[in-house]
């Protein structure tokens, strides 16, 4: 488990790098979601934002070293009140045999913004 901290309304880039067992995991042909959400028992529908390499926000950009690079952008938590909120994150793939593995996972701390130019 692994917190991140960001603050309301500010792009982030993520980078993640894939092992398995330690070693590099080759990210060909793989898919790749980040989801955030209030609750682990929200449903994905009700998610704060999900990025994907199917959808956009996330680009894989070394996958024979297993790198891949999420976007959060400012629009992303905008509906998160002006208040330091706690959420809950995830990262998986799907590899290219359609086996699925949650990568990475825990607390998305958003910290309230002072200057709010948005």
């Amino acid at each position: 488990m692994s917190d991140l901290t960001i603050y309301r309304s500010d792009t982030v880039k993520i980078n993640l790098a894939v092992t398995s067992g330690g070693a590099i995991y080759n990210l060909t042909g793989s898919s790749i979601w980040f989801t955030a959400k209030n609750q682990y028992s929200d449903l994905d529908a009700a998610a704060v934002f999900q990025k994907s390499t199917l959808n956009g926000g996330i680009v894989i950009t070394n996958p024979t070293q297993g790198i891949a690079q999420v976007t959060i952008a400012s629009a992303d938590t905008l509906t998160v009140a002006n208040v330091k909120t706690i959420l809950v994150w995830d990262a998986q793939i799907r590899d290219s045999q359609g086996n699925i593995y949650t990568i990475a996972s825990g607390r998305l701390i958003v910290l309230p913004e002072v200057t709010r130019t948005t």
